[in-house]
């Protein structure tokens, strides 16, 4: 590893070597674990290139194998805050990396992924392997920007310039070291600088996730929505029309779209149904809406989607949270059946596609209330045509964890 530096060369000479942890240096409670200087408290894997200059650490990969700087320490709980300078390549953050003879780093640890290319599974700010970032709208090449990222507990969370892209809680690493990721391919060269980290005190964490708790509850029971094909509970609004036959229900949405909303509201439950779909068709069910509302809107519940148009590039596909958590796009078996299963305990809402989860994320305090649960025939509002849709829902079943 090449360090290109006058600075970094007195104190070479003036000091007994560049090894050894981070300068014990604080910033507001933050701690520096880059001193602007050298590449004291960090180690190479690879072949790499740093260059330092203007308090910033530039790495550049000299070959197409992976090469990353990792950090002496290992750390636990912490939030880190940092800035990079990228054009349009593929780097990134690890955290709680386990080990760093890796040839993977998303095998070994949590890889945040700094890419560029929005038309992908894991765009900028995603948690690889983990949680699917949102379309960042700040972005710009060439010029620097913020990240954060925040590991306490099984909690992750990943902003960029101040907005979160990316949420979940995942409990494979709890301890580990830091890495900054040099690009991918032979040539490039990301830039990091004002690298610090706040060591945090995690709370107390329950022994099983909350959705693993809600499914192996038996206290409370799981209860069909829709006995004996029966609409008894259920009112139609909008323009689609609801049809049930031998437990499976037909939305049918017509030029406008409607929904068939349950009287009954809740706040803690456990959801789980089968859905079938064609592609380009648009459903999904929204949660927790204001039992006083005539309509049925993202200002006031939370829309579980299923919807799936133009590849990767669509916002919200099947299984995201609209405007809140991203899903992995292509989780559906289109014109087959499905399993979606809803967890919602006070202001944590999570998701599964499949057997995989597919969103995971804390919303607003203004979600966070009993409300009517709403089945969605929807127009498919993204296409030029703006066309129907049909959706079939069976075995819907609930286990309301208010009582």
């Amino acid at each position: 590893m090449r360090i290109i530096s006058i600075l970094s060369i007195v104190l070479l000479l003036s000091a007994c070597g560049l090894g050894g942890a981070f300068e014990e240096k604080v910033v507001e409670g933050r701690q520096v674990i880059f001193n602007g200087k050298d590449t004291r408290g960090w180690e190479e894997v690879g072949e790499l290139e740093v260059e330092i200059e203007n308090d910033a650490m530039f790495l550049t990969n000299e070959s197409d194998e992976l090469a990353f700087l990792y950090s002496d320490k290992s750390y636990g709980d912490f939030i880190i805050y940092a800035e990079f300078l990228a054009p349009f390549i593929n780097s990134g953050i690890a955290i709680r990396l386990e080990n760093e003879e890796t040839e993977d780093l998303a095998s070994s640890a949590y890889l945040i992924n700094i890419d560029w290319e929005e038309e992908q599974q894991h765009p900028l700010g995603s948690i690889v392997g983990v949680a699917r970032a949102k379309v960042s709208d700040s972005l710009k090449a060439g010029e620097w920007h913020k990240i954060q990222i925040e590991a306490i507990g099984d909690h992750l969370r990943v902003l960029v310039d101040d907005q979160l892209l990316s949420e979940s809680h995942d409990r494979k690493r709890k301890v580990g070291k830091i890495a900054l990721m040099a690009p991918t391919e032979s040539g490039q060269t990301i830039g990091f600088r004002e690298l610090l980290l706040e060591e945090v005190e995690a709370p107390n964490v329950p022994d099983v996730m909350m959705e693993h708790a809600f499914r192996r509850n038996t206290e409370v029971p799981l209860e069909p929505m829709f006995p004996d094909d029966s609409f008894e509970g259920w009112n139609p609004i909008g323009d689609g029309s609801w049809r049930i036959s031998n437990g499976v229900v037909h939305g049918y949405s017509g030029r406008e779209g409607g929904y068939l909303v349950s009287e009954e509201v809740y706040k803690n439950f456990y959801l789980k149904f089968s859905f079938k779909i064609k592609k380009e068709d648009n459903s999904g069910v929204f949660i927790r809406k204001s039992p006083d509302r005539e309509d049925v809107s993202l200002e006031d519940a939370l829309e579980c989607n299923i919807y799936d148009h133009n590849g990767f590039s669509h916002p919200y596909s099947t299984g995201s949270i609209v405007n809140h958590v991203r899903a992995w796009y292509g989780m559906i078996d289109y014109e087959n059946w499905n399993q979606m299963e809803i967890f919602a305990k006070e202001d944590h809402i999570v998701m599964y596609v499949n057997g995989e989860k597919s969103s995971d994320t804390h919303v607003p305090d203004m979600f966070n209330k009993r409300g009517n649960i709403c089945l969605q025939a929807g127009i498919q509002v993204f296409s030029e045509s703006k066309g129907p849709s049909d959706i079939y829902f069976k075995d819907v079943m609930i286990k309301n964890m208010d009582q």
